[in-house]
């Protein structure tokens, strides 16, 4: 098993993890900014987009197998992507909660929003003197969030059991995943595999 996506996003998170020792992980602080906090916001954003287009790949989804570049390939194909596929429906439905923290999200559901953290990504990545307050706690959570649902996503994909429910198959993924310091799925169940019912 290939664990490059996984390992990077573990690194990701272990960085934004760091900041809890400076900026108290509350609501009262998701509008704090910094250097730090925006490099983060960036890179999980970026990687997200990157994740997505991996999974769009691997369930043969044409409109981003038939686009000329990666470029072509925008958060509308992304979108469609989750709408059009039963199983990545699930990705919008799923709040995801901070370990030791009174902070849930429900970080791919927030995307097909108006006003969104991918909407603030866009508006800082191309006009950061203006936009730069953007780059916050609260969108550096989030989108570390919908990478860590993105790659939880991807990975059923390569361990996916035709014999299992996908809720199962999720349950079997986020039980098998090297652990995380951070996020994780409010819905405790996917972490009891003893709940999971195989090969009915």
């Amino acid at each position: 098993m290939d664990y490059s996506y996984w390992n990077y996003f573990l690194s990701l998170e272990n960085d934004l993890n760091r900041c809890s020792k400076y900026v108290e992980f509350t609501e009262d602080n998701l509008s704090v900014y910094s250097t730090e906090i925006l490099k983060l916001f960036l890179a999980a954003s970026s990687e997200f987009e990157v994740i997505m287009k991996e999974i769009g790949r691997k369930y043969k989804y044409s409109k981003i197998l038939e686009a000329r570049n990666d470029k072509n390939i925008n958060i509308e194909t992304i979108k469609n992507l989750i709408n059009e596929n039963t199983n990545l429906r699930m990705m919008k439905k799923m709040p995801i909660c901070l370990k030791y923290y009174n902070l849930t999200f429900s970080p791919i559901k927030e995307i097909f929003n108006s006003e969104s953290w991918w909407r603030d990504y866009n508006l800082v990545k191309h006009n950061r003197s203006k936009n730069y307050f953007r780059a916050n706690l609260g969108n550096a959570l989030k989108s570390a969030g919908s990478l860590f649902l993105a790659n939880v996503f991807l990975y059923e994909i390569d361990n996916h059991n035709e014999n299992c429910t996908f809720s199962d198959n999720l349950t079997i993924t986020f039980s098998n995943l090297p652990k995380t310091k951070l996020f994780e799925a409010k819905d405790k169940s996917f972490y009891s595999l003893s709940k999971a019912v195989f090969f009915s």
